[in-house]
């Protein structure tokens, strides 16, 4: 076999980087439970930045925008686990463990692009600060 097609062959029996496996529906196994996690943790580092944009182009802000974010994402995890995934939420220690991995760190990164794209296009810069 020459090493062209043992690389071909060894590409396609890897394992997809969870990036990839964010859009691939398949059934997890209980040994993918660790894989599953850091699939559902880059879900929502992604869906946060998408959200942190959205809010910020939209003049959006205080508690309502942290609310929107949170009630938002949540909502979009338990439909992308439960609909998109059917991932038997018990083995993984119910639907709220699910819900709230990788919360905070997303919480983060909505935050750095809210703010960012908020005072990039919304701030007003007083005259004599020139």
């Amino acid at each position: 076999m020459s090493a062209r097609k043992r690389n071909e062959q060894a590409a396609t029996l890897a394992p997809l980087p969870a990036w990839k496996q964010v859009l691939v529906r398949k059934t997890w196994k209980e040994e993918e439970k660790d894989d599953f996690l850091d699939v559902l943790y880059w879900f929502r580092q992604v869906l946060a930045l998408i959200i942190g944009i959205i809010l910020g182009v939209i003049p959006l802000y205080g508690a309502l925008g942290i609310a929107v974010y949170a009630a938002l994402s949540s909502a979009v995890v338990f439909v992308y686990v439960s609909a998109f995934q059917r991932v038997n939420d018990e083995e993984f220690g119910g639907i709220t463990e699910l819900i709230k991995e990788g919360f905070l760190t997303a919480f983060a990164v909505f935050l750095v692009a809210w703010i960012v794209v908020y005072t990039g296009l919304h701030a007003v810069v007083p005259d004599n600060a020139l």
